[in-house]
């Protein structure tokens, strides 16, 4: 059926996936964000948890 999603994530109708596509772009303060994420990774450099904040889920902001 035109327009549903289906099971790998991708939409049916190509018309609607690039609309979608379309409107997601970055935006923001990124030095703020920076910021906030090293705060937020101070000491949680070795959490084993999937959950945690720590820089190996946190990815690298060019």
């Amino acid at each position: 059926m035109a327009g549903e999603k289906s099971l790998n994530g991708s939409f049916g109708n190509s018309a609607e996936e690039s609309r979608f596509t379309a409107t997601v772009q970055a935006a923001g303060n990124f030095s703020q964000c920076r910021s906030l994420t090293a705060m937020l990774q101070k000491g949680k450099e070795n959490c084993p948890y999937k959950h945690c904040s720590g820089s190996t889920f946190t990815p690298n902001l060019q």
